[in-house]
């Protein structure tokens, strides 16, 4: 039964959650959100995790040595700066 104050009854209403806000995620008991919300937010952490570790598999750029081993890339770089 609703309490009632001032001849009111006070609702225990959940605020909406936009879609799309990870707030409530971070700053709210999880046993306080809704499963489909708390759904939600696992899928976007899957797929950013997913996301992220197949940006790394990219061949990055080649480094000093692997473009001309025979050339002493240090001492090119000191002289440049003198």
């Amino acid at each position: 039964m609703p309490e009632r104050r001032g001849g009111r009854r006070l609702l225990a209403i959940m605020k909406r959650i936009k879609h799309n806000d990870l707030t409530h995620y971070f700053i709210r008991e999880h046993s306080t959100l809704p499963a489909a919300y708390l759904a939600s937010c696992e899928k976007f952490f899957k797929e950013l995790s997913s996301k992220q570790q197949a940006t790394s598999t990219k061949q990055q750029a080649a480094s000093l040595q692997e473009l001309d081993p025979t050339i002493d890339w240090n001492k090119l770089i000191d002289t440049l700066k003198t």
